[in-house]
């Protein structure tokens, strides 16, 4: 397999011009690929080390989170006459991994998205406030719980990590959102289902997109 880094360039302002719905649509999707391939990869990862790792405690909410407003943006394209006239006259094999994501989030009520990844979306994306009762439930719960902070002798700042404020998030996710250490992996094999289509449908319309501008504003490095 060829791994030489290749480019396709374009001026922003020529392939994505202010005041259109469908290139904004388009750049919000790519950066949702971006960011959840990133997150989704590095769960997958931590959590091979083990299935009480913080850090893939971290990436599995922060995987939710980015899934849920991947949701939230393909169901408002759906909604708009210009995005979905592009979406029908895409490849077939394109179209077909919108239908593999759909049922995540179509209908809303009882789905993936509304039982699972909105509300860690929506409780983990906020950090505790100092009058919040249920944090003083979960730090009254861990009082006898032996735990720090790690860190590494040259005192590096990236090296660091509460994990003790992990462990209290992990109680916290399992005592109010009903997660338990089976039930992330059971949501894990869900994301995998549903990611890899997410990202392929967003590249293919990435794809579409550039290979329809008009000619001279996109070069090529081969």
């Amino acid at each position: 397999m060829n791994s030489e880094i290749r480019w396709i360039r374009f001026r922003i302002g020529d392939a994505f011009p202010a005041g259109s719905a469908l290139g904004k649509w388009i750049a919000g999707l790519t950066l949702m690929a971006n960011d959840i391939l990133q997150s989704f990869d590095a769960m997958q990862r931590e959590f091979a080390e083990g299935p009480d790792s913080p850090e893939g405690l971290f990436y599995f909410w922060l995987t939710c989170a980015q899934f849920r407003e991947g949701a939230k943006l393909l169901s408002g394209g759906l909604e708009d006459s210009e995005i979905k006239k592009f979406i029908d006259t895409m490849d077939a094999s394109d179209q077909s991994m919108l239908a593999l994501i759909r049922p995540a989030f179509e209908p809303f009520a009882g789905s993936f998205v509304e039982r699972i990844a909105k509300p860690i979306r929506d409780e983990f994306f906020h950090y505790p406030k100092p009058g919040s009762q249920r944090w003083d439930e979960v730090l009254s719960q861990m009082a006898d719980l032996e735990s720090g902070l790690r860190f590494r002798a040259d005192l590096n700042p990236a090296s660091t990590r509460g994990v003790f404020a992990d462990e209290l998030r992990t109680l916290y996710l399992i005592q109010y959102m009903g997660v338990s250490t089976d039930e992330i992996a059971d949501v894990m094999r869900r994301l995998a289902d549903y990611v890899g289509p997410m990202v392929r449908f967003a590249h293919g319309c990435l794809g579409s997109y550039i290979g329809r501008l008009p000619e001279g504003v996109v070069t090529h490095d081969l």
